[in-house]
């Protein structure tokens, strides 16, 4: 049996964060969910945060057209060559340049500089819930659910 995770991370992918807040969101989680586990990880530079083998494809914000996994593979070596230190590419749809963070993937995924993983939850993390992380967090967050 597949282990799923959902990873929470926020939707800029340079915003840095304090471990004291991570623990305290991660406190937050485990008081409110039952899990196989919750935990908080920190990168120097941003770290590509995907859903597993959820993804089906990824198209273009603009225009919706539907970008092949060798042009984005490519773009992604690129950007891997100065540690993610700029995520911007030029699409081959529209010729328009955009952040490899705000393409339409599908499943969700994007970049971040952390992340906090929650192993095989019992229930759906609750939008009340999601306020609260954001409050603790001090900033919006957005969700990748990874099948792994």
């Amino acid at each position: 049996m597949s282990d799923y995770a959902v990873k929470i991370i926020p939707k800029s992918p340079q915003m840095e964060i304090a471990d004291a807040a991570l623990d305290s969101a991660v406190r937050c989680l485990e008081s409110k969910l039952a899990a196989g586990g919750i935990e908080a990880h920190s990168y120097d530079t941003p770290a590509f945060i995907d859903c597993g083998s959820n993804l089906e494809e990824i198209r273009c914000p603009l225009c919706g057209e539907e970008l092949s996994f060798d042009w984005w593979g490519e773009a992604m070596d690129t950007a891997a060559g100065d540690g993610f230190a700029s995520l911007e590419a030029t699409l081959p749809c529209c010729g328009e340049k955009r952040s490899l963070n705000d393409l339409d993937y599908h499943f969700p995924c994007g970049f971040a500089r952390w992340e906090i993983v929650v192993m095989n939850p019992a229930e759906e993390i609750s939008p009340g819930c999601i306020v609260e992380l954001e409050t603790i967090l001090d900033t919006p967050v957005r969700l990748i659910h990874a099948h792994i």
